[in-house]
């Protein structure tokens, strides 16, 4: 008798350890992240922060915060909240067309437990520009090409290793 209570104990034991492991793991999922990005940007514009949600493998509206800002010769930030731990992102440096450049200082992305900070020299390892963003020295040239024009950052593969290992 004295054998099988230690049995259903440690069946107990494994049943609970299962339950907060597993709960533990839910929280890690579900949990907010935090983008904050600092730029100085001369004219009034809108900028678009994408994102992909785990279960998903491609950018949609549903999953887009717009936001508009006011020129100014002065930093700014803008701050959105997620409530998951994207797979992807995508950072829209305007809507208007302008051709003047934008500067980025810094984008912090964090959860209450951990951030990371990624300053205007590191920027390059964390997101790639595509055609119409063009790095120079000022931040990034935003351009229209044959009449097209969508300058924006998407996150590498580094910047998502890292927010899967620290988030």
């Amino acid at each position: 008798m004295h054998g099988k209570t230690v049995n259903i104990k440690s069946h107990w034991l494994l049943l609970i350890c299962c339950f907060l492991l597993g709960c533990n793991d839910m929280t890690k999922t579900s949990q907010e992240l935090t983008i904050k990005i600092m730029f100085r940007l001369l004219e009034d514009d809108r900028i678009k922060f994408y994102y992909i949600p785990e279960h998903s493998n491609t950018y949609s509206e549903d999953n887009m915060i717009e936001t508009k800002v006011k020129g100014s010769i002065e930093v700014q930030s803008i701050e959105i909240i997620l409530n998951q731990i994207p797979k992807k992102l995508r950072i829209d440096l305007g809507e208007d067309k302008h051709e003047t450049p934008i500067s980025i200082t810094s984008i912090i992305i964090g959860t209450t437990r951990d951030s990371i900070d990624i300053n205007e020299k590191s920027i390059h390892r964390f997101f790639s520009p595509n055609i119409y963003a063009i790095k120079s020295e000022n931040g990034f040239e935003r351009k229209n090409l044959d009449n097209r024009y969508d300058p924006f950052l998407e996150s590498t593969a580094l910047l998502h290793k890292k927010i899967q290992i620290d988030f």
